[in-house]
């Protein structure tokens, strides 16, 4: 616990990191994902910083574009810190500026896709 006192990193930076990898899949699979100016092709799956909320956009030709909204929740690890007593101060701030202090969620995403001009 001393060395991650003296590095700087908050209990949540150390064991969760600072961003999280989202499991994208649809159906049917090939379509396109995309955050920001990163696209993958399903199934796939994102590394995003745990810093921001983020919207993913799914389309495929032939079917209606979907859109997922990817929020941040409290990351419980943020508690660890309490172990740094009387020092926890430094990991809490370190973990709230790196993000690490934040969970993405949903943490995978799973979309049925509906063809264009479907009316079930």
């Amino acid at each position: 616990m001393l060395t991650v006192l003296f590095t700087g990193g908050g209990c949540a930076t150390v064991v969760c990191g600072t961003s999280q990898k989202i499991q994208i899949t649809t159906t049917p699979p090939g379509a396109k994902a995309r955050v920001g100016l990163d696209t993958i092709t399903t199934p796939g799956v994102f590394l995003l910083s745990r810093k921001n909320d983020f919207t993913i956009e799914i389309s495929k030709p032939g079917y209606e574009a979907e859109r997922v909204h990817i929020h941040r929740e409290w990351n419980h690890m943020i508690w660890g810190n309490l172990l740094l007593l009387p020092f926890a101060y430094v990991g809490v701030l370190t973990d709230a500026i790196s993000g690490a202090s934040n969970s993405l969620r949903p943490d995978s995403v799973n979309v049925r896709l509906t063809v264009i001009g479907d009316t079930r």
